[in-house]
């Protein structure tokens, strides 16, 4: 483990077994829908798909030497989408976010908003929130805390004249970021258990919500 990059492993080329399956994924205003994911396995290079259906942990690629879980090999990819009326969860494999390129392009061909969920240490996640493949903003989630770390909303001022006040119209946009966050979902394992939460208020996702979806990559 680095000190600088404590997901990593010492050689720096893979992150840890135990944050593999929690080292990403994304939140996005979108339905699950077959366009939806026919542009993710386009983006993603996905390759065939053999299997979708209820969520089926124990399928999941296990660490031989820790028994620590992963979604994703050199010959599979696991994909697991929580949809909610108003918006889907996706994870997917640890090395789909070590580039952000693929999802970025997703984004502008989904539309809407979309959060990239990364962890940067054992305990805290970062969110890029993106529209249509634009850059918005970024923020941080500490003890359940929503930081937003470039904040829209500003106002320039010249000798007490306002020279630009952002417009109602991005305030309400930064609202909407913010209450898309608070629908994000995390995932972990615990005692060889895989659990998937909400990660504002601690309720299991209910298995009617999540679909399971496996790929062979080639």
């Amino acid at each position: 483990m680095s000190r600088e990059l404590p997901l990593w492993n010492e050689d720096e080329t893979d992150i840890l077994p135990k944050f593999q399956l929690s080292f990403g994924h994304i939140v996005c205003d979108a339905q699950l829908n077959q366009t939806l994911v026919s542009y993710l396995c386009d983006e993603l290079e996905l390759g065939k798909l053999t299997y979708f259906g209820e969520f089926k942990p124990e399928t999941l690629p296990a660490h031989v030497s820790n028994g620590f879980r992963t979604l994703g090999t050199v010959d599979c990819a696991h994909v697991l989408i929580v949809n909610f009326v108003h918006h889907c969860v996706v994870f997917g494999p640890h090395m789909f976010f070590f580039n952000n390129t693929a999802w970025i392009s997703w984004n502008k061909r989904v539309g809407g908003l979309m959060a990239i969920v990364g962890r940067q240490d054992v305990s805290d996640c970062t969110y890029l929130v993106f529209r249509s493949g634009k850059r918005l903003l970024s923020a941080s989630v500490k003890e359940k805390n929503i930081q937003i770390l470039e904040d829209p909303n500003v106002e320039v001022y010249f000798q007490r004249d306002i020279l630009y006040r952002t417009s109602d119209e991005e305030v309400e946009a930064t609202q909407d970021i913010v209450s898309l966050l608070r629908t994000d979902v995390e995932i972990s394992q615990e005692n060889g258990e895989i659990h998937i939460r909400e990660r504002f208020s601690d309720k299991a996702v209910l298995p009617d919500h999540l679909k399971h979806f496996v790929f062979r990559r080639e």
